[in-house]
């Protein structure tokens, strides 16, 4: 039984050694239409996002009228929203350089789901600043990690993503005030929650591409503890004479 146990762990470390090469040669040298199809699902990510970002101020009359707001009132919405947006950034870059999270960009959207889902049944101005500042924070989230894959993913052309990755941002908060106009004006508050869909898309893209993100990372990881290489024929025939004779 002892031989036996031997023989298995040492089939399973040749195989894990190969496979794991063979995932860092596929991640190391991806072919460009991985990278441009993984570039766009950034940009439509980033589109997404903005696009809940820029219901915020596009809301304003409907919220000044609705719940008799001054323009410091409103103020303080924007100021609530731009410094959960904005102070919480750095804070979590710093956070997932030194410890990397695939699913933040993820979660990211979770909170500006739960902001989108606040705003269209807020009852009270309080509950207002409390959805302003969710979207806040979950923008915070995604916009450190979203930069990051935009720059992992480029292949190379970081240029190129980057300003594919800006686009897509753009692109939100552009249409994001049309949006409003045809669906939330007409209709009232309620019908801010249809912009959820958008949320939802994104965090479906968001999954796989922290898939991808979680197997770059524990490659890297395993690049620093040892350098993986696939075994030659000369180890191969090394190793299947050493457990010949052990074995027999």
């Amino acid at each position: 039984m002892q031989k036996w146990k031997y023989l298995f762990l040492s089939v399973c470390k040749s195989d894990g050694l190969i496979w794991s090469s063979i995932l860092r040669y596929y991640i190391e040298h991806r072919p460009e239409k991985d990278s441009l199809s993984r570039t766009c699902c950034c940009l439509a990510c980033h589109a997404f996002n903005d696009l809940i970002q820029g219901v915020i101020p596009a809301i304003y009359p409907q919220l000044e009228q609705k719940f008799s707001l001054s323009m410091v009132q409103i103020g303080i919405i924007t100021l609530c929203f731009q410094l959960s947006a904005s102070i919480f950034q750095p804070l979590v870059g710093i956070y997932t350089d030194r410890h990397p999270k695939p699913f933040s960009q993820v979660v990211g959207m979770f909170f500006s789901s739960l902001g989108i889902v606040t705003l269209a049944f807020a009852p009270s101005y309080l509950w207002i600043l409390t959805g302003a500042t969710l979207v806040g924070v979950g923008s915070s989230v995604f916009h450190p990690e979203s930069a990051r894959i935009a720059f992992l993913a480029s292949g190379g052309k970081r240029s190129t993503a980057q300003s594919i990755f800006q686009i897509g941002g753009n692109t939100g908060v552009a249409i994001s005030p049309l949006l409003v106009a045809l669906i939330v004006v007409p209709n009232g508050q309620r019908h801010i929650i249809w912009f959820l869909s958008f949320a939802l898309v994104a965090m479906a893209i968001l999954v796989y591409i922290a898939i991808w993100r979680k197997a770059v990372i524990r490659v890297s990881q395993n690049t620093k503890q040892k350098t993986i290489q696939p075994p030659t024929c000369h180890q191969k025939r090394s190793e299947c004479l050493w457990l010949y004779c052990w074995f027999w």
